[in-house]
């Protein structure tokens, strides 16, 4: 008796193999992408998962299936029922293959479910990112779209916050450079958002944000652990760059390095003076630029000015290294 059960369960475990690829292959795949480079543990944990689950449901259904058997066995009234739940599971057996699909109402059941477990690790802090093709395309034209009811919708799904494009492009990233600041609000409230994160170029969202003037997303950025002094290129090369004051002031009130140096030697007092305005080279003068300093190729500050073109600013350079001059003389005497 023994033997032909375990011989039983092995056929029937061979021949749901298929179903059990087909049904779980994806999934795995997409676990394995997300869980990257922990990729092993995480389908391991997600395995041991289905074992407990359906181990956990096969007893229970067993255990029912056991319980209603006895009770028609008792009381000869039950056997009707005992038969229909058979012819029941037969006709759903049947539905499900002919119609490839699970029925609406068990559809509708398992995404509540699923929903609501979803939030509750979330809020836990064990859900893992998910981020599926389909997710991923919504949520890219969500953030191209400025639509933020789809991308809080998709978010509270599960869908990763801090998944990227082929080029390497943040959803924040790409809210922050196209002007979708509905977007980018709802992606700065999300608990799972990683504020310092990278694009293809090595640039930050702070940068982003630096760049285009984005005051009140710098100071959320900065609140959720954004780097202010990034090594290279730093956002307050790109504040200057736009000349955006209130934003340099904000870095700086941050502790922003001032003469912080580019891959190039470049500071955010040439780049102000190239690209910005001259009341950015004004507020970096002012707040103890090194007016003195050479990139790579020996050209200061003033020389980027002069190449641009930038008389205001130029003057105002060659103003601070006169009393630069002045103030390393010391006073001259009199007779």
């Amino acid at each position: 008796m023994q033997t032909s059960l375990l011989v039983t369960a092995l056929l029937m475990g061979l021949a749901g193999g298929p179903h059990c690829i087909a049904m779980c292959g994806a999934a795995c795949a997409g676990i394995g992408q997300a869980a990257a480079p922990h990729s092993t543990r995480a389908i391991g944990t997600f395995q041991l998962g289905r074992v407990i689950g359906y181990g956990a449901l096969g007893g229970l259904a067993a255990a029912t299936m056991q319980g209603l058997g006895w009770l028609t066995v008792q009381s000869a009234a039950l056997r009707p029922v005992w038969t229909m739940v058979h012819v029941a599971a037969v006709l759903m057996g049947l539905a499900l293959v002919v119609l490839a699909q699970q029925p609406v109402w068990l559809e509708t059941g398992a995404r509540r479910i699923w929903t609501k477990v979803r939030s509750a690790t979330q809020s836990m802090g064990l859900a893992a990112p998910l981020a599926l093709a389909d997710d991923a395309d919504s949520f890219f034209r969500a953030v191209k779209q400025d639509n933020a009811p789809a991308m809080r919708s998709l978010l509270e799904r599960g869908v990763d916050p801090n998944i990227k494009d082929d080029k390497g492009s943040s959803g924040l990233h790409l809210a922050l450079q196209d002007g979708a600041l509905k977007v980018a609000d709802v992606l700065l409230a999300s608990p799972r958002l990683k504020a310092e994160s990278r694009n293809a170029a090595d640039e930050s969202p702070l940068m982003m944000a630096a760049l285009k003037g984005h005051l009140d997303i710098a100071a959320r950025l900065i609140k959720l652990g954004a780097d202010v002094n990034k090594p290279g290129w730093a956002p307050l090369h790109y504040a200057a760059t736009g000349g955006h004051l209130k934003l340099m002031e904000l870095l700086l009130e941050e502790h922003a390095f001032i003469d912080a140096e580019s891959p190039n030697g470049t500071t955010p007092l040439m780049m102000a003076a190239s690209y910005g305005t001259p009341e950015a080279v004004k507020l970096l003068i002012e707040a103890g630029a090194d007016i003195h300093m050479r990139n790579q190729k020996g050209m200061t500050a003033l020389d980027f000015a002069r190449r641009a073109e930038r008389p205001d600013s130029v003057e105002l350079i060659e103003t601070a290294l006169k009393w630069a001059r002045q103030k390393q003389q010391g006073p001259r005497g009199t007779w």
